[in-house]
């Protein structure tokens, strides 16, 4: 009886650890503690990139960001991390943004080949977020203002290739006065490469 016991347990002690070595298989976003897990294959990739880059935590944005993501409750986003399908191989990718010790980075990491490839899709010198002052409403706020957005799978979206966009939202006076026009850039990628087109609201 002991011994059926314990083929038992080691039985589902090796069903649980498949699944486990499954799952670290592809990346999972952690809502609650706010970070995205990355499998160690794309880890690898991005350590031979740039060995420097870190992703933005929720802590770097401005509390309007964090409110009004009205993607926030997507199992598939943060503002800094998008699990996507940019190439269409039914194997998830990510974007995500972050920095080294000198730039911002906004990165996609693509399924090729049984493992990884880095795209770097915007660069841009390193400021900061503590220092970036934004006003929404008349309310000084201190931080990121803006997010990564995923694009629906519509046929037209489809059709286009987009893939995600980062969004800027309008920043106003306490009376409602624009500040800036805020804007999307949309993302499509096409032949392993991503290109942008700038949209104002």
């Amino acid at each position: 009886m002991e011994i059926r016991k314990i083929i038992f347990l080691i039985f589902i002690v090796s069903l649980t650890a498949c699944s486990f070595a499954e799952s670290n298989q592809q990346p999972v976003i952690n809502k609650d503690q706010g970070i995205i897990v990355l499998p160690p294959k794309m880890k690898k990739a991005i350590e031979a990139f740039n060995p420097d880059f870190a992703m933005w935590k929720l802590e770097d944005y401005t509390p309007t960001i964090l409110k009004e993501d009205h993607q926030k409750d997507s199992p598939h986003k943060l503002p800094f991390a998008l699990i996507v399908d940019a190439n269409k191989d039914n194997i998830p990718d990510v974007i995500l943004d972050g920095h080294d010790k000198e730039k911002c980075l906004l990165i996609g990491v693509i399924s090729n080949n049984g493992g990884y490839r880095v795209l770097t899709i915007e660069e841009k010198k390193l400021i900061s977020p503590r220092t970036m002052q934004n006003m929404f409403q008349g309310k000084k706020e201190y931080g990121l203002s803006y997010f990564l957005w995923t694009l629906e799978e519509k046929e037209e979206t489809k059709k286009t290739n987009e893939i995600f966009m980062v969004g800027y939202p309008q920043q106003t006076t306490a009376d409602g006065k624009l500040l800036n026009d805020g804007a999307f850039l949309i993302y499509r990628y096409l032949n392993k490469k991503f290109y942008v087109e700038y949209l104002t609201l």
